[in-house]
C-alpha cells in the first residue's frame, strides 16, 4: 500500500480506486484516464441513440435493408460488417488486434463519423450499430456493456433478457458493399465527415 501511495498521486487512486493499481503489470495512468474517457463516449453514444430511436421504437425482426437508407448507413454497415469479420478471424490469436478493431469501429467510424452525422442515418441503421457494438466489446468490457445494452429495445419475439446469451457478431452478407468502401479512400476521419456531409446535403449521386 505505502508502494502504491508513492507509485501513484492521491488523485488517481481517488477516481479510479485501488483495484486498478494493485496489479503487478505495467500501466500508464495515462490508460486508465484514456478508457475513462472511451466509458463516456460509450454512453454519450447510447443517451444520443436512444433520444434519436424514441421511446416507441421497435427494431426489425430481420437484418435486411429497407432501400430506404442514406449515403452514410451503407458506410457504416460495411465498417461494421469489416469490424465482425476481422474480429472473429484474430479472436482466438491476438487479443491486441481484436481490441484495437474494436476500439476503431466504436471510435473513429461509428462515434467520430456516423454519428457526426446523425441526421442523416436510418434509425434501423444506428440501433444495428449499437446493439453489434456493445456484443463486440462485451467480451472485454462486460458490465459497462450489459447496462448499456439493457437500456436498448429487443428484437420482436426475443426472449434473450443479456447479452451474455446473445449471439455474437458475425459477418452479415447483406451488409458487403465494394462501392460504399470505394466511396472514401484514403481519407482521414474528418475529411469523411465533411465528404459524406456535402454528398448527402447536394444530393451527390453515386456514379458506376
Amino acid at each position: 500500500k505505502r508502494t502504491t501511495r508513492t507509485t501513484f498521486p492521491s488523485v488517481v487512486l481517488t477516481r479510479y480506486g485501488w483495484r486498478c493499481v494493485r496489479r503487478d503489470i505495467n500501466l500508464h495512468i495515462l490508460c486508465v484516464e484514456g478508457y475513462h474517457k472511451f466509458c463516456n463516449k460509450l454512453w454519450n453514444a447510447t443517451r444520443f441513440g436512444l433520444m434519436k430511436l424514441g421511446g416507441d421504437f421497435q427494431p426489425r425482426a430481420d437484418h435486411t435493408l429497407t432501400g430506404n437508407e442514406s449515403l452514410v448507413d451503407p458506410w457504416i454497415l460495411v465498417k461494421l460488417n469489416n469490424s465482425s469479420i476481422e474480429v472473429n478471424k484474430a479472436l482466438h490469436q491476438s487479443f491486441m488486434v481484436v481490441t484495437n478493431v474494436v476500439y476503431q469501429f466504436w471510435i473513429y467510424e461509428l462515434c467520430d463519423v456516423f454519428i457526426v452525422l446523425r441526421r442523416h442515418s436510418a434509425q434501423d441503421t444506428l440501433y444495428t450499430c449499437l446493439d453489434a457494438g456493445f456484443k463486440l466489446l462485451h467480451l472485454f468490457m462486460p458490465f459497462v456493456t450489459e447496462e448499456l445494452c439493457q437500456r436498448l429495445a429487443r428484437h420482436p419475439g426475443e426472449s434473450i433478457r443479456t447479452i451474455v446469451l446473445t449471439r455474437y457478431p458475425i459477418e452479415e452478407p447483406s451488409y458487403a458493399d465494394q462501392q460504399a468502401e470505394k466511396d472514401l479512400p484514403g481519407l482521414s476521419h474528418r475529411q469523411s465527415c465533411a465528404f459524406l456531409d456535402c454528398r448527402v446535403q447536394h444530393t451527390i449521386q453515386r456514379t458506376e
